[in-house]
């Protein structure tokens, strides 16, 4: 979770909303990508998100062209010379899929993606795509398909060379014996206090965000996962 929900997050961010700042989204496993995912705002990770943004983060770096990400990384107590490290992240809660949904977002919660959101647990999951004809949004984006994942389908624009995709995206990303357009993943910059995680936990003596406690995830609707 906590490196998918920032990959179901870059893409839609192109296209809908995701997560962002230098902590983890965490409720889908990683892969890079672009794309982002329409659901509650997180974003990466991812997942992302996705949560994000992308994708997924701890919440992801992979990114979709649509879905959603919740979740971030975040930290605990203990920030530069503080004690132990922690490794919760902060992640979209919820009490009814519809707390997952964007404002505003029409037909959400539903069965068709992307607004195939559910409540597992109190948290926030994402059903991602099934087929290539739900990434194409009727023909708009011709060239993205459904790319199977551990976090839920991803919409991804499909590549064979580098022509194939929009700069400054290049055709590096492998999934499912496939390959897509996406941009060299990023290390995030280490927090040097807690408001460099942005509401997603609070910074560890490492340089990374986690959380110990939903008290320590301070962005609006996100609780801390264990």
């Amino acid at each position: 979770m906590k490196s998918t929900k920032i990959l179901l997050a870059s893409t839609f961010l192109v296209l809908v909303s995701a997560c962002s700042g230098s902590c983890s989204c965490g409720t889908t496993d990683s892969e890079d990508g672009n794309g982002g995912s329409g659901g509650s705002s997180s974003t990466t990770g991812s997942t992302a998100g996705s949560g994000g943004a992308g994708g997924e983060g701890d919440g992801g770096s992979t990114t979709a062209a649509t879905g959603g990400g919740s979740g971030t990384g975040g930290e605990n107590a203990g920030g530069a010379g503080g004690g132990g490290t922690t490794a919760g992240y902060c992640a979209l809660g919820c009490t009814e899929a519809v707390d997952c949904c964007a404002a505003g977002a029409q037909d959400c919660p539903s069965d068709v993606y992307p607004n195939n959101w559910t409540c597992d647990e109190g948290l926030c999951v994402f059903g991602g795509c099934a087929t290539n004809e739900e990434c194409t949004f009727g023909g708009a984006l011709p060239d993205y398909e459904c790319f199977p994942s551990d976090a839920g389908g991803l919409c991804l624009e499909a590549c064979d060379v580098d022509a194939d995709c929009t700069a400054p995206l290049t055709c590096i990303g492998e999934l499912d014996g496939r390959t897509y357009c996406s941009t060299e993943p990023v290390d995030p910059e280490p927090c040097v206090d807690d408001a460099d995680c942005n509401g997603f936990g609070v910074c560890q003596e490492d340089g990374t965000c986690s959380c110990a406690a939903d008290g320590e995830c301070t962005a609006e609707g996100y609780v801390c996962v264990e």
